[in-house]
């Protein structure tokens, strides 16, 4: 039961890693769009 805590945990850390820097970089471009 708990390594599917453990997988879960690991997964929203991936999709955090991964999701942050894009939106990120798409909230940039789009601040640059607007100016």
């Amino acid at each position: 039961m708990m390594w599917i805590v453990f997988v879960g945990l690991l997964v929203g850390l991936a999709a955090t890693v991964f999701v942050v820097p894009a939106l990120r970089d798409w909230f940039k471009k789009k601040k640059l769009n607007n100016w």
